[in-house]
């Protein structure tokens, strides 16, 4: 949702999307990411993918709770970008 916000937010300068693991892995932090850019219909803004697991921890997902792509059961269009 953070990123919504700022892609919404005229204050906001959106140069690039860093993706890393967390609610999900990190390959489908990319396709979210892709997703959303291009459901909110923004130019080519680069999606990066970094860290697949954390530095000092070991990977916990949770889509128990946020679902099997990470964003709740919400249904994005297939991003036809690339990370």
């Amino acid at each position: 949702m953070a990123l919504a916000y700022l892609l919404a937010s005229a204050d906001a300068e959106l140069v690039g999307i860093a993706s890393t693991a967390g609610n999900v892995p990190v390959d489908q932090v990319c396709v979210n990411n892709l997703g959303l850019l291009q459901l909110c219909g923004v130019g080519p803004i680069p999606v990066s993918r970094g860290a697949s697991v954390p530095l000092v921890a070991p990977l916990r997902t949770a889509e128990d709770t946020h679902g099997p792509q990470g964003l709740g059961y919400a249904e994005l269009p297939e991003p036809s970008a690339e990370a």
